[in-house]
């Protein structure tokens, strides 16, 4: 089975060898277009970092409120 799998690799590295010289003229548009996506995430990211931030004690008070009520309710219980 493994002899397989790499007999099939090769032949897709092969497939994608002589693809290459096809790939060589859409390069420049490709790499026009990543690099307009590389600016537009580093943008994102400037605006979320100028966002003001949430706090997140408001969490951690509503997680403890029902451990509090479980308290409260074995404490009846007793």
């Amino acid at each position: 089975e493994q002899q397989t799998e790499e007999v099939a690799e090769q032949a897709q590295q092969t497939q994608e060898l002589e693809q290459e010289p096809e790939k060589a003229e859409a390069a420049p548009a490709e790499a026009e277009a990543e690099a307009e996506a590389e600016a537009e995430a580093e943008a994102e990211a400037e605006a979320e970092a100028e966002e003001p931030q949430v706090p997140v004690a408001p969490r951690i008070q509503e997680q403890e409120k029902p451990t509090e009520s479980f308290f409260a309710r074995l404490k009846r219980s007793l």
